[in-house]
């Protein structure tokens, strides 16, 4: 099984002296769970520990968390990092954080929810750093399992942030400043090595990597995806799909106008690329394999859009993305009179109407058009709606309003 980090719960939050603080992480659901929680602290620290000094260690619903590795040193600030367990407890938890009433002690903290870790031996050997004025850049190594990943808290007290991550690694959260000098950076990467580089003038930075241990056994493979497809079944309906070698798990969809993939979470999220909310998104539980299709709905008519799947398996390997080509949803069906006149043969121009629509066969009503007017030359009445279905035909009853008038014609849907 392979360590993912569940990036679109990732949250955080930064405090000030004497203040406690309660924050909601959502732990998706998975095998193997477990938080991660980075804290950035001032130098003032340097001299406590963890539940004796000016903060108390963190607790997840009332439990304390465990410490992984710790690093202070000299005038620099200081990098903490704890975990906890969850195991396949999923859901909503609560983060606690306190802070002692002391002049300067600003914090801030990163919570990474994760998947697919070991329960038994969580993390490997940390490698940490710190420094008043040592050369940019800086990186260190540390020993990641197959399947793991390693992740760091970078900090820096200086006047600028200056942080640039080293390559091959992904910004969990964007850098958080508390108190104009407390920087905090949280990174990851599935290579050995994690570093970063500095702008800022002899600036007073640290990092504490942890290695993280994947979960022994289990399913390290992830699912394929073939075929996508995406046809309109009607103004604002259509079908996406896709063809799947794995029995097990979620098909995730996202139906967008534009042919640029999301990624891999803001399909899950039901996002477009630009993180916006798609026009469709949804999911179907996976119990075999083969083509799957998921119906969208909410869409615009005479659009046209792109399907875009990924496949997510029971033990959390995500497939790869797919898309479908593009596809157009068609107008909205509707119907015109014929010029409606009275007994005398004149035309009812630019009156009132009202249209009951029924199927010809069996006589049910299939729609009631109210707030009509015929057209003020013609004595024509025409709309559209998607209850209709183009192409077929349909009986009208079209009523005077003003009079009571009523009269009959089939007509077919365009």
């Amino acid at each position: 099984m392979a360590v993912t980090v569940q990036t679109g719960n990732i949250v955080g939050w930064t405090g000030a002296p004497n203040t406690t603080h309660d924050e909601s992480v959502t732990v998706s659901a998975g095998s193997d769970l477990a938080i991660f929680i980075v804290v950035s602290a001032p130098s003032y620290d340097i001299n406590s520990t963890p539940g004796g000094g000016y903060w108390n260690t963190p607790t997840v619903d009332g439990n304390s968390a465990t410490s992984v590795s710790t690093i202070a040193g000299g005038a620099n600030n200081t990098s903490h990092i704890y975990r906890y367990l969850l195991g396949s407890a999923s859901g909503t938890v609560t983060v606690q954080f306190s802070v002692a009433a002391y002049a300067g002690a600003n914090f801030v903290c990163t919570i990474v929810p994760m998947s697919g870790v070991d329960q038994t031996t969580p993390t490997g050997t940390p490698v940490t750093y710190t420094t008043g004025t040592s050369a940019s850049p800086r990186s260190d190594s540390c020993t990641v399992s197959s399947g793991g990943i390693a992740i760091a808290g970078h900090g820096i007290n200086a006047t600028t942030q200056g942080i640039t991550a080293g390559a091959g690694q992904t910004n969990l959260r964007a850098a958080v400043v508390q108190g104009g000098s407390e920087f905090l950076h949280t990174y990851k990467a599935d290579a050995t090595a994690m570093g970063y580089s500095w702008t800022a003038t002899s600036p007073q930075n640290h990092q504490v990597i942890v290695p993280i241990n994947p979960a022994s056994g289990g399913d390290t493979t992830a699912p394929v995806l073939t075929t996508p497809t995406g046809s309109a079944t009607g103004p604002t309906t259509a079908t996406v799909g896709a063809t799947t070698d794995e029995g097990n798990g979620t098909l995730y969809a996202v139906v967008t106008t534009s042919a640029t993939q999301p990624s891999v979470a803001q399909i899950k999220a039901g996002q477009t690329h630009t993180g916006s909310a798609a026009p469709w998104g949804g999911s179907v539980a996976v119990s075999s394999t083969g083509a799957k299709t998921l119906s969208s709905t909410g869409l615009t008519a005479s659009t046209a859009y792109y399907g875009h799947l990924v496949h997510s398996d029971a033990a959390g390997n995500d497939s790869n993305r797919v898309s479908s080509a593009t596809f157009s949803t068609p107008a909205v069906p509707g119907l015109t009179s014929n010029p409606l006149k009275n007994n005398t043969g004149t035309l009812l121009t630019n009156q009132p109407f009202e249209a009951y629509v029924s199927n010809p066969s069996t006589g049910a009503l299939v729609l009631k058009k109210t707030g009509l007017t015929s057209h003020a030359t013609t004595a024509v009445v025409t709309f559209t709606d998607a209850s209709l279905t183009a192409a077929t035909a349909y009986r009208v009853v079209w009523r005077q309003t003003s009079t009571g008038a009523e009269g009959l014609e089939t007509l077919t849907a365009t």
